[in-house]
């Protein structure tokens, strides 16, 4: 494959020589048949890249060609007004000398060279494709308009003097801006395949060393000028092998790298989401809306005793130790129905080996994109030992309060007998002493009364009466 590939580089720049040398010759017999057949070249190119980014909008997700493939087609559009105002060609008659030329030439150059600047800062963005095209279509109308209509654009090119200060100025200041896109594109060289990189940076420095040509020479058609368009079209070479001939011929090297990238990127987090799912302390279990075991995590397995593919072979319903039928809860299809996010609810589960486990259980909802749901997402904090805990709390509470009744009904018995006088008279001072140990007992019998009736509702033995009142008799 990599032979190929070079064998085909190595075509494409044969391709590319033969058409330089082709145009080059040119000169010879006209510098006018040289400079049309230069910039036509461009033109095709920009009106070509525009065609392939275009119709490769939609599967390729590398914005960074669609907007300089955009850009291309109103850059080609200013060449090709470049290419006509050329003097020897009398067509803008009004326009005499070789300054229209030389203006279409800088606009079209600064229009470039900030695309190339602007272009990676749209790789991974959402392309606003008619504020773009708005954009572009405002400034190349503004462009021909102030060098056409309403001459307001600087003169570049002075009769009888040759270049003057704004157009050598203009050109190192699109050198800077090449220099700036090299930088930023080559910040996102992980976006691009590694020869296209390389094709694209080479046409840039190529363009830089075009505009510093462009700047020192005298008459336009000079061999400083031959010069700078041969490599202006060795520039429009590369570009054309970088994103036309490689792009069609090779369309996921460029055109679907992005895909492959994404692949990778998901892959990765579908890696560290199975890490974290099989990691994570709680079980965690997904289900269809019948109940169905989907997918469990470690976790769940580890508690459960089950097996994956046991488990797999199950209901979560199957699981359930209480009369809880969670699937019809009244939040579940709450959920289901946008009215809550998730709820959490205490339920026991049973295990392979027949014994129970409580979980603290919160459950969620996965829907579609359209909010149909589709799964149900169970995760489940094993919380047995808190409960054997409170268990055991509470029936201490209960032992406690029972055996504290024995002796507590003794004093309190003691001391009421004693108040009667059963054990002889007894004066003013010991009956009040008696009688603070009578009422003490009595609020004591109470707590511990109240004790037993909270440990009974924790544990579920205390039982209900239930009677109707009437509560206008029982507040008159």
């Amino acid at each position: 494959m990599q032979t190929k590939l070079a064998n085909y580089f190595n075509y494409g720049f044969l391709q590319a020589a033969i058409i330089t040398l082709v145009v080059y010759l040119t000169n010879f017999y006209s510098f006018t048949l040289f400079h049309s057949l230069a910039e036509i070249v461009s033109v095709v190119i920009g009106f070509g890249v525009y065609m392939v980014a275009w119709n490769s909008r939609n599967f390729a997700g590398n914005k960074y060609f669609l907007f300089l493939g955009i850009t291309f087609s109103f850059i080609a559009v200013l060449d090709l007004l470049h290419t006509f105002a050329y003097h020897s060609l009398d067509i803008f008659i009004y326009y005499p000398g070789l300054n229209l030329d030389t203006q279409f030439w800088l606009a079209a150059r600064y229009l470039q060279s900030f695309s190339f600047l602007a272009a990676p800062f749209f790789i991974g963005k959402n392309l606003k494709l008619f504020w773009i095209f708005s954009f572009y279509i405002i400034v190349t109308v503004i462009l021909i308009t102030s060098i056409v209509l309403w001459p307001i654009f600087p003169a570049a090119y002075i009769g009888g003097k040759g270049l003057n200060t704004f157009k050598q100025v203009s050109e190192i200041i699109i050198c800077f801006v090449y220099l700036a896109a090299i930088f930023f594109t080559y910040k996102k060289k992980e976006s691009f395949n590694k020869q296209v990189l390389q094709l694209i940076i080479i046409s840039l420095s190529i363009n830089i060393i075009s505009e510093i040509i462009f700047t020192t020479h005298g008459d336009l058609s000079d061999s400083y000028n031959i010069f700078g368009h041969l490599l202006k079209i060795t520039s429009s070479g590369l570009i054309y092998l970088a994103l036309i001939e490689i792009g069609l011929r090779k369309p996921y090297t460029i055109l679907f790298k992005e895909l492959k990238d994404s692949e990778k990127k998901y892959k990765s987090s579908e890696e560290k989401f199975r890490t974290i799912f099989n990691k994570t302390t709680v079980g965690i279990l997904m289900t269809d809306l019948n109940g169905k075991i989907m997918e469990a995590n470690q976790r769940s397995i580890q508690k459960l005793g089950y097996s994956n593919e046991e488990l797999l072979n199950l209901s979560l319903p199957s699981l359930n130790n209480s009369n809880n039928d969670f699937l019809h809860n009244k939040e579940l299809q709450e959920i289901k129905n946008n009215q809550l996010n998730f709820y959490e609810f205490e339920n026991c589960y049973f295990k392979k080996n027949g014994q129970i486990f409580w979980g603290d259980t919160s459950v969620s909802v996965i829907k579609d994109n359209e909010d149909n749901p589709q799964y149900i997402l169970w995760v489940i904090k094993d919380i047995t030992q808190n409960k054997e805990i409170e268990k055991t709390k509470i029936e201490f509470v209960s032992l406690a309060s029972h055996q504290l009744r024995t002796p507590l009904t003794s004093v309190s018995l003691a001391a009421e007998l004693l108040l009667r006088g059963v054990g002889g008279p007894i004066d003013d001072k010991q009956n009040r002493y008696l009688q603070e140990i009578s009422d003490s007992s009595k609020i004591m019998s109470e707590m511990i009364k109240d004790l037993l009736n909270v440990s009974r509702v924790e544990l579920g033995t205390l039982s209900i009466k239930f009677e109707p009142m009437n509560l206008i008799n029982k507040f008159n």
